[in-house]
């Protein structure tokens, strides 16, 4: 009985190992001097464009965001951080697709509010009503509630920590002492 249990034990460890999946590290960093990232990520090591494991963005040392992927997909859960360690964000994936409730927080861990994908539908601890401009079928500028609302699936604090981020004026626009209104059009489906 020893002598099967064993056997099973080790056809067990043989099979899972013959078909599991290979793969290898990777570590990108980006930025400046001023705001370096580094991307570490896991590939199956015999096709590097499928992302496959744990996946981190790191700054400074703190981990930015953090989860998983499976055959290039995203699946679990995913946290997004603010650089005091708080979490801004917490977004429930399945094969990639959308799933669960996700959860948005401020800067100093207290909930703003959640999106629920299984009933579509968004809820604000502080719920304040917006208006929207926007383009009716006619073609007419419309200022009021949209039909369907839309919902940018981030905290407040996500948002201007990606502002902040990626919104830089021109070098060219800096070195010609140019300003001016910028003009941007956003089209949500």
């Amino acid at each position: 009985m020893k002598m099967l249990t064993l056997c099973v034990c080790l056809l067990t460890i043989f099979v899972s190992h013959s078909f599991s999946q290979k793969t290898k590290k990777v570590v990108e960093n980006t930025g400046d001097k001023y705001n370096n990232t580094s991307e570490s990520y896991f590939v199956l090591a015999d096709d590097e464009k499928v992302k496959h494991g744990q996946y981190k963005v790191l700054a400074g040392g703190r981990t930015l965001v953090d989860g998983l992927f499976k055959m290039n997909k995203r699946d679990s859960l995913w946290k997004t951080y603010a650089r005091n360690g708080k979490v801004l964000s917490e977004k429930i994936y399945s094969q990639g697709e959308k799933k669960g409730v996700w959860s948005f927080y401020s800067a100093s861990g207290m909930r703003e509010w959640q999106y629920d994908f299984e009933n579509k539908k968004g809820a604000s601890e502080k719920a304040k009503p917006l208006e929207y401009a926007y383009q009716n079928e006619s073609g007419q500028w419309v200022k009021e509630k949209a039909d369907v609302e839309p919902h940018w699936l981030v905290s407040s604090y996500e948002w201007q920590s990606f502002m902040n981020r990626t919104l830089r004026y021109p070098q060219d626009a800096l070195d010609a002492n140019a300003s001016g209104t910028p003009i941007i059009e956003i089209t949500v489906d």
